[in-house]
Parts: C-alpha cells; structure tokens; sequence
C-alpha cells in the first residue's frame, strides 16, 4: 500500500528497498509486521458507535429483566477436521528440513454445539456427525454414561433448524433450569450469533414461551462480543490437535483416523479448554459480564488524524510546485519563513489529493463490483434488529408482530399463489377454447376445401362431358356435310312468280306527247285498299 502510494505520488515505482528504508526513517510512527487474514465484514463491523449503543440496549433489558450470572448463557457452533492438524511447533534437523507435519488428512465434518454460563459452568455439548443414516454404534464405542454429551447426525455435518430446536428442547432449557439457584419466572439470557437455526419462528416462539430472552450480536462482530469465540474454541482447538498429534505419534500413522476416534480425542480437550477460569475471562473479556464497555472499545484500533499524519514528502511534482513559488515570490516582500510555510502547506495538499484519489479509485472499482452482487433476501427477524446498534433483542412484543407479519406474509402468499392458479386456470381454458376454435376453423376449412374439390371436379365433368357431345356434333355435321357433297346436284329451275296486279289506267306526271312517245309505261300496285289517313283527309 506504501509503495502504492509512492508510485502515485512520484509518477513511478519507488525501488524494491524504498519501503523498508521509509519505515526506518519513521520507526516512531510506523513498523513492519506479518498480520493474519482478517475478514473485510468483521472489519467494518468494528464500529465504537454500534458497540456502545449495543451495551447500552443490552444494560437495559438486563437491568429492567434482572438477569443473574448463573442465568446468562452463550451458544455456539464449532467444526472439527477429524484428520488435520493445526500449525504446531516442531525439531527437525536443520540440514533437511520437512516441508510440513505429517496428518492423517481424514477431512469427515463434525460440528460441536457449545454452552457456557457466566458464572463459569458450561452445560452438556451437543455432537453432529456427518452421516446419512442414523448414528452408528462404532461412533460412539469410546463413550460412557458419565460423559455427559448429546448425539445426532446430519449428512453434512452441520447444524440445521430441526437440530437447533431439538437442542433447545432438550439440552438448554432443562439443563438451565435444573441448575441449583435457578427459581421459577427468572428470565434466561442466550446470546446467539444471528446463525439462520437460531431466528426460525419455531425457536424464538418456544423461547419466548419458557422466559428464554434471545440477544443477537450484530452481524460480524463474534470476534469481539461472543465469549466462545474470545477464550474457549481457540484452546479447543489447540487441544484437539495436541490430541491427535499424539495420536499419530502412537501409531506412527499406521492407523487412521475415523469418525468412531473422534470422542476419545474431543473429550480430554473439551474438559481441558471449558474450564471456569476460560469461560470467566471469556465473559470478561467481551464485556457481557459484568458489563463493561470499555473491555470491547479499548480493543478497537484508534484512527490517526489526518492532519497530524500527512506529511509533505518527495513528489516528482515538488520542484516544479518551487519553482512555481520562487517566481511568484520573485519581487515580493514576502518572508522566507512565509514562503516556507505556503510551501509546506502547497506540498500537504497535494499529496491529500494524491491519497484521496488513490481512495476515490479503490472507492470506484468496489461499488462496480458490489453492484454485481446480487442483494440477498433477508429473513423476517432480520428486520428487528436494533436501528442503531445491529443487535436483536427479540421481546414477546417483538416477537409477535414478526408472527404477525409472517402470518400476513403467508396469507399474501396463499392468495398470490390462489391468484396465480386461478390465472393458469384461465389461461389454461382460454388455450382450450382457442384450440377448439382453431380444430373447428380447420374441420371448416377441410370441408370448404372438400366441397370445392367436388365442386372443381363436377364442373371438370360437366365440361369433359359438353366437350364429349360437342365434338359428336361437329364429327356429325362433317358426317353429313360429307354425305351431301357426295350426292349429285339436280337442275334448278327458276322460280315462277304470281303476282296480279289491276291495270291503272292512268300515266305518270308526263306531257302526252312524252307518255305517248315513251310507249304508254304502266304503273302496277297491289290489290290492298290504300286509304288517306285521318289527319290528311279534312
């Protein structure tokens, strides 16, 4: 990051020896270490403000429930590698070094439910094992009745929401209400990490039934306010596999490590690692009790002013920013110590631009990339965390309007789903309808198409059948034509004429000597009566 930043600021990379040789020269205010992964969610999750609003929440309910020690618990998973070590010291020749501690490698899931109270007793651990079917007895061929432990099995290994009410039926709250003191109607209080077994409605209801008060941390921050997490797995951990490095060692690895070995190694470390002192300081530690505040914030890193922090280093812009300022400066009155402190102040500012822009970019590149992600659904209970704190303190008050709203959530759900089917339902009968009506239109268009055919074909016949008689006709007439043409013709005689006609004894218009000489021509008209008519006879 160092060096990063350098890059930026010089417009190249610094050397490989830059870094070390700057944290020298500000061995005061700076130091090189190697520090473990640390998850970025945990980290933002150190927030003071959430912490002190937490306690404070917290301290309420506890004051106004009266929670005692012996009724303050804490519940937690933990998973087990049955085969694999953790990282361990060992002798080994320097002249050959291994490259690692041999392990069997056996890497079966086996997840542990832990309680522990704050008045340092701890009540019986619950065991899943990672199998199909039920338990089986090799498993647990190592145990015996004064090894106060609970067995179930999961094909994962894990925990889920039927196990965690079944712990809950049967370990917490008859061995927490068992315990000597405990008297009717005291509140018990369980803090939870907000894992998705520990807010079904199943568990909160059956909770708030037996005067269980649930408190969930806020997301992210176990490894500050959970106990188990601070001072019991950690040496467990470290326990269980001194355990089973012994056993190796024993063996000299010749027999493996299975799930029915793996209580006779769990047992001597559980008993080993929940001791009271453990458990004490583990409450102590995170504050819970007695509560505490301070023992969570005096953990939390202090941020450096950046005022105080920034310093004006070397920048390949810095001798132009000079030489800029000696010629402004050229002519003036102004004091070197003046000049200095413009200077000073010019180099500041520019390396907070360099440094909020290296941010801007890191700022930049991160919400492309959130934005990518998809947004989760989030759980009812989810929602009644506290605004400021990111607890949950989940009240019978509470608890019922989240039943209420899950109910509501149902009963929309039921409806939307009722919707959705009655919208199949029609859909599904308007489909039927139109493929009815698309097998009748086509049922018509196949007779339409029949009765055109027909149709088609009558008209083809009527037409072979015309064409048949008229070409009997024509072949008939050319029969005959031929017949006549071949018959000799007779003479003709011509044609006799009677016509009577009555003489007129009368001549055209002419002079006499003109009709006379012309030889008298007569005019003959037929015998039918020739009247004037009507209109010309006055």
């Amino acid at each position: 990051m160092v060096g990063s930043m350098a890059a930026g600021l010089c417009k190249k990379q610094p050397g490989k020896d830059w870094v070390p040789r700057f944290v020298g020269r500000h061995r005061e205010h700076l130091q090189i270490g190697f520090l473990e992964g640390f998850d970025l969610s945990r980290k933002k999750a150190d927030n003071a403000f959430e912490y002190r609003r937490f306690f404070e929440k917290l301290a309420e309910k506890m004051e106004a429930l009266e929670i005692l020690a012996q009724n303050t618990y804490n519940m937690d998973e933990k998973g087990f590698l049955i085969g694999v070590l953790n990282k361990m010291k060992r002798v080994y020749s320097s002249q050959n070094p291994p490259k690692g501690a041999g392990q069997d490698g056996n890497r079966n899931w086996i997840t542990i439910i832990a309680t522990i109270c704050a008045d340092g007793t701890f009540l019986p651990p619950g065991i899943i094992y990672a199998g199909g079917g039920d338990l089986q007895y090799s498993w647990l061929v190592n145990w015996s009745i004064d090894k106060l432990a609970f067995f179930s099995s999961t094909p994962s290994g894990w925990t889920n929401d039927e196990l965690g009410l079944s712990w809950l039926q049967k370990v917490f709250k008859p061995y927490s209400k068992n315990k000597p003191g405990f008297k009717e109607g005291q509140y018990r209080l369980l803090f939870i990490d907000g894992h998705g077994s520990h807010l079904t409605v199943p568990f909160i209801k059956y909770c708030i039934q037996h005067d269980i008060i649930l408190v969930a941390y806020p997301p992210h921050s176990t490894h500050r306010l959970q106990p188990l997490d601070v001072s019991l797995f950690s040496p467990l951990s470290t326990y269980y596999s001194q355990n089973l490095n012994e056993r190796l060692f024993l063996t000299q690895g010749l027999s493996g490590i299975s799930q029915k070995d793996f209580f006779d190694l769990f047992w001597p470390a559980y008993l080993r690692a929940f001791t009271e002192s453990n458990i004490l300081s583990g409450f102590r530690k995170t504050g819970l009790y007695p509560l505490d505040a301070k023992q969570v914030l005096s953990q939390l890193p202090s941020r450096p002013d950046p005022q105080k922090e920034l310093k004006s280093g070397d920048t390949s812009s810095r001798n132009m920013i000079n030489c800029l300022l000696f010629e402004a400066f050229a002519g003036s009155d102004v004091s070197s110590k003046s000049r200095q402190k413009i200077a000073a102040t010019i180099h500041e500012l520019a390396t907070q631009n360099q440094i909020l822009n290296a941010e801007n970019s890191g700022l930049r590149e991160t919400i492309k990339m959130e934005k990518k992600k998809r947004i989760p659904r989030q759980r009812v209970m989810e929602k009644y965390r506290e605004p400021d704190s990111k607890a949950a303190f989940f009240t019978p008050a509470k608890v019922a309007k989240a039943l209420d709203e899950i109910a509501n959530q149902e009963k929309n759900k039921k409806l939307e789903n009722a919707r959705k089917a009655a919208e199949e339902k029609a859909k599904e009968v308007t489909r039927q309808e139109k493929q009815a009506l698309q097998k009748e239109k086509q049922t018509e268009r196949k007779e339409a198409q029949k009765k055109r055919l027909e149709d088609k074909e009558s008209k083809a016949r009527d037409r072979a059948e015309i064409h048949a008689a008229n070409a009997a006709s024509r072949q008939l007439q050319n029969e005959n034509k031929g017949a006549r043409a071949r018959r000799p013709r007779l003479p003709q005689t011509p044609k006799k004429i009677n016509a009577i006609a009555e003489p007129i004894d009368e001549y055209e218009d002419s002079d006499d000597e003109e009709g006379e000489a012309a030889g008298g021509r007569r005019i003959c008209r037929p015998r039918r009566k020739l009247c004037l008519p009507l209109r010309f006879q006055e």
